[in-house]
């Protein structure tokens, strides 16, 4: 089995090393980001605007899939969008091609939304309920009324999508000449509650973007306007200056304060909303879906839904105590207002850990909640680093701690002149979402890094560093079961990557190859196909430059410069006797991996004659 050398960057890497002028058009209408991403990017970096500009002008006059890719690359905002270019995209709005003249209309609406009326004047982009649809985004509320046109209102229901060109100000500006139609915005928008009159409209004319019924044009407006300012800075990141914060919590018996509150949250959206549409189209949240806002277009009723019924109901779950409510109700709108689909995981796992500590101002460290204040013992500095996390699991868990001290030291004294140092990742998929920051930090705090792998959902990674026996590696699975990180209740599988120091080269297609038939998951062999699309961004075998080379080492080659990691293993967790245990089959794969690798990368003879 030949070794990936990495992840797909030494062939993204390769690809712009070998792009030219002449081939960039050819990569840039390719079907994968990642690829167009690189050609973009090679473009900004390596061709002069002017250049650049020219190219582009070529790509829009060839086949359909070059166009395609062309208006791809043109959705950057760094690119510069010359006249030449401005002409030509234009001209692609009368293209049969499908995709081509949608793709034509989302520059248009992104990067000169002045030419909007162009789209609404060709009969093929009119007709077409998708290039309307994405014409919505050119933040340009004078598109409006237009746009309601063209999608038949009110015959016909426009898209959710119209809420993004509508404001507070164009409602109390149109209100006059189009009563009912500004009306039917007003609700459908979320911008009031109740009855829509004239102190409706008054207090939209001051940019307020959300009016309840205890609200009159009569009230003290300026205060008002303060007031959601202050809010939309208390929802600011937390490493937002301090300073700008208000003072004043929020009051969730106050139908003002709290209206007032969902202004802010109104408006906050708008803003990311306006900053992402203005960004990089190669960012995370916009390579994995459509870019959307969260809330500013939606009605009342589900904002109000989202962030106080929600909002409160989660409160009662984390037993927030009730003085604290109006202040978790913030934190959970920073949580939802994030638009990264992996910031807003990491969010929210901060969300529960720090609301279950039940201590705002002064927040005890996570790991309190899963293993209270332990400070531990100092380990045995002749234990290898594997070894001496282990023994702080152990001490955590109860157990005897000289006792299983002094047994890993015989055994790795014993057995480091003839293996190789292992190591060993699993990656645990279900974890208590409440307790996941605590587990993550009591990893860390245990000498067991804990990578961020917000992609992966919940997924909690434990790895171990380097042992110089399989002895300690053996009891690290079990361990974690004991103190509740593999759950006690919850069957599943878990990846497990084996490390060895060295690279194991071709040899290492007799440790993979076997293993996709030894051991294998009934969970995953019953699951779906569609289940089984994603592929590992290291393969199965990879080599890492990331060693950590344990002193002294006298069983493996003298000059190891990377681990070789073997990355087709699981770890099962399966229901016994109404009880969910670790199944040994693990014990074979590690103790066999570690004793036939280290022959094969050992200096022992004997040990080499046999591997061989």
């Amino acid at each position: 089995m030949p070794i990936s050398q990495s992840s797909t960057l030494p062939l993204l890497k390769a690809i712009s090393n070998g792009l030219t002028c002449e081939s960039i058009l050819d990569v840039l209408a390719t079907d994968s980001i990642a690829i167009r991403r690189v050609a973009t990017d090679w473009l900004l970096a390596r061709v002069s605007p002017n250049d650049a500009s020219e190219i582009l002008v070529n790509g829009l006059s060839c086949e359909n899939r070059v166009r395609r890719g062309a208006l791809q690359a043109l959705l950057h905002p760094e690119v510069e969008f010359t006249e030449a270019i401005r002409i030509r995209v234009v001209s692609l709005l009368k293209d049969s091609d499908d995709e081509v003249r949608r793709s034509a209309v989302s520059v248009i609406a992104g990067r000169c939304p002045e030419e909007a009326h162009f789209v609404l004047d060709q009969p093929l982009c009119r007709r077409d309920y998708e290039s309307l649809r994405r014409l919505c985004r050119s933040d340009d509320p004078k598109l409006v009324l237009p746009l309601l046109d063209a999608f038949g209102f009110p015959r016909r229901r426009p898209p959710p999508t119209i809420g993004f060109l509508v404001t507070a100000s164009w409602l109390s500006e149109n209100h006059a000449s189009q009563p009912q139609t500004v009306e039917w915005l007003i609700r459908e928008c979320g911008y009031a509650e109740g009855p829509i009159d004239d102190d409706v409209i008054e207090l939209l004319s001051l940019d307020l973007s959300f009016v309840c019924e205890a609200m009159r044009a009569s009230g003290p407006a300026d205060e008002w306007r303060q007031r959601v300012r202050t809010l939309s800075w208390q929802l600011l990141p937390d490493t937002a200056v301090a300073s700008f914060r208000d003072s004043r919590t929020l009051d969730l018996d106050d139908p003002v304060d709290t209206a007032l509150f969902l202004a802010a949250v109104r408006d906050t959206d708008r803003h990311l909303f306006s900053v992402a549409r203005t960004s990089s189209p190669w960012t995370a949240p916009r390579i994995s879906a459509e870019l959307s806002p969260v809330c500013f277009h939606a009605s009342a009723r589900h904002v109000r839904k989202m962030f106080l019924t929600d909002a409160s109901a989660r409160a009662c779950e984390l037993a927030v105590p009730a003085g604290e409510i109006a202040n978790f109700v913030i934190d959970h709108a920073r949580c939802l207002l994030q638009t990264d689909a992996d910031q807003k995981i990491a969010a929210d796992r901060g969300l529960r850990a720090k609301w279950r500590a039940r201590h705002r101002l002064y927040p005890i460290p996570p790991r309190n909640l899963v293993i209270g204040r332990f400070e531990g013992s100092p380990t045995d500095t002749r234990l290898s680093p594997c070894a001496q996390s282990v023994c702080r699991l152990a001490e955590v868990a109860g157990l005897d701690l000289p006792k299983v001290e002094q047994w890993l030291i015989d055994r790795e004294a014993r057995w480091s002149r003839l293996t190789v140092p292992i190591g060993i990742e699993l990656q645990i998929p279900k974890v208590d979402p409440n307790l996941f920051v605590g587990w993550k930090d009591a990893l860390c705090f245990l000498g067991v890094p804990s990578p961020d792998r917000p992609e992966f959902g919940g997924m909690l990674e434990a790895a171990f560093r380097p042992a110089r026996s399989f002895h300690s590696i053996l009891l690290a699975p079990l361990l974690l079961h004991k103190l509740g990180v593999i759950s006690h209740d919850q069957p599943q599988d878990l990846s497990m990557h084996i490390s060895l120091q060295g690279d194991l080269g071709e040899h290492s297609r007799f440790l993979a190859f076997p293993q996709l038939f030894i051991h294998p998951s009934e969970r995953l062999k019953n699951r779906p196909d569609w289940a089984m699309n994603r592929v590992m961004s290291k393969g199965f075998v990879h080599r890492n430059r990331d060693l950590e080379l344990l002193e002294p080492d006298r069983s493996s080659t003298e000059h190891a410069t990377v681990r070789t990691e073997l990355r087709m293993f699981r770890l099962f967790s399966d229901e016994s006797d109404q009880r969910t245990r670790i199944s040994p089959t693990y014990i074979e794969d590690v103790v066999a991996t570690h004793l036939i690798g280290s022959a094969l990368l050992g200096t022992c003879d004997q040990c080499r004659q046999l591997a061989s």
